[in-house]
């Protein structure tokens, strides 16, 4: 398969990474829950890197699916119920520190049909900041997740609808100002940051490859009207790996070195 992702199915395959995320960010990522352990399991979670103290997640909760933002010292908050085999694409912006709609929770099966959920900053969720990162697990440990995610990437400010949805329809990153720290899986469980942020990720030991969300590449041509796949429209986008097609995006004399257009593998 073209697109690849990261495949958990045991404790201890999740990933932990540095952060220096203040009051607004957004963090963009596919997901998938592959068997429903009929617990919390986790998609992604921040701390500080202190126990559970101001740990917050975006977790399945104790029916295996249904999706919540979770907090130390916070209320659960409701976003969708998970249908167990289903790709999911996910931005999840704070616009600030607190308030009954800080947290924007952008979801759908495709990203040019997303709906948004306003919930509350509330616990760990209205923290001032976060140092870690951690995908696949929480800070409560126990909470892993039984499935799959897809390019990870965090920016340090809140991005808008247009953003989100070019975002969370290719692997590389569109947008590079304000970019924080991107993990493509493209190639399956990978520990680097390909931001150039040096913030690369310990962890992953038995984390293995699979298949990711269908039709959406590494990166789209820049010649696309849209920039990203429509109903019943053909895949044209181009994705740069070895045997690509002749699309490839053609790098100027002198132009700076981007690692978004050569993935890893490629």
């Amino acid at each position: 398969m073209p697109e690849q992702a990261v495949r958990f199915d045991a404790a201890g395959e999740d990933y932990v990474g540095p952060l220096a995320l203040g009051a607004t960010f957004t963090i963009l990522l596919w997901a998938r829950v592959a068997a429903d352990r009929d617990t919390y399991s986790t998609i992604f979670g921040l701390d500080n890197n202190v126990g559970t103290l101001g740990a917050c997640t975006m977790q399945t909760i104790f029916d295996g699916t249904a999706l919540n933002m979770t907090a130390q010292g916070g209320t659960d908050q409701s976003i969708h119920t998970m249908a167990v085999g289903t790709w999911y694409c996910y931005a999840v912006t704070r616009t600030a520190q607190s308030g009954p709609t800080a947290l924007r929770v952008h979801w759908g099966t495709a990203p040019d049909a997303l709906t948004l959920v306003e919930v509350a900053a509330t616990g760990g969720w209205g923290a001032a900041g976060y140092s870690q990162l951690r995908l696949g697990e929480s800070a409560w440990s126990g909470e892993w997740l039984d499935g799959d995610l897809a390019f990870v990437k965090i920016y340090t400010r809140p991005l808008d609808e247009s953003e989100i949805e070019t975002e969370l329809s290719q692997y590389a990153p569109g947008v590079t100002t304000d970019l924080h720290a991107a993990y493509s899986f493209w190639d399956g469980p990978s520990n680097a940051d390909l931001s150039g942020n040096g913030r690369d990720l310990a962890g992953g030991s038995g984390a293995a490859t699979d298949a990711g969300p269908v039709g959406i590449p590494y990166l789209w041509s820049t010649t696309e009207t849209h920039p990203s796949p429509r109903a019943g429209a053909p895949v044209v986008g181009v994705s740069v790996r070895a045997g690509a097609p002749e699309r490839a995006p053609s790098v100027a004399a002198g132009t700076p070195f981007n690692p978004f257009l050569y993935p890893q593998g490629a």
